[in-house]
């Protein structure tokens, strides 16, 4: 008997799944203050958790490629907050590289 070989997930189905598991992560941002819709953060787990135990003969980057996009969208819309420190004209710091900070920031602690 030969062992069950890896096959990569065709294109059409990274193209539907990424996008349903990205949304997943944005109910779950919605889940958070100020919205406070919390049942969505059940809601939310459906899209990642039915990709991950869909894939069993997937290779490793497939369940980890979702997982990571799923919290990219959850950490980048649940701390959009961060983009507030912009205007910072009060420390000195220019209009430009102000907003520069701002995103840099936001977009760091989003990949954190």
């Amino acid at each position: 008997m030969s062992p069950v070989l890896p096959y990569p997930p065709s294109p059409l189905q990274l193209r539907l799944s990424l996008p349903l598991v990205a949304v997943g992560g944005g109910l779950m941002a919605l889940a958070l203050p100020p919205v406070s819709a919390w049942p969505l953060a059940w809601v939310a787990l459906v899209p990642l958790w039915g990709v991950i135990l869909a894939s069993p003969g997937q290779p490793w980057w497939h369940p980890t490629l979702h997982g990571l996009v799923w919290g990219l969208a959850y950490y980048g819309l649940s701390l959009v907050w961060i983009t507030h420190l912009h205007p910072l004209m009060w420390l000195g710091v220019p209009w430009l590289g102000s907003v520069a900070i701002a995103l840099g920031v936001w977009f760091f602690i989003s990949l954190w």
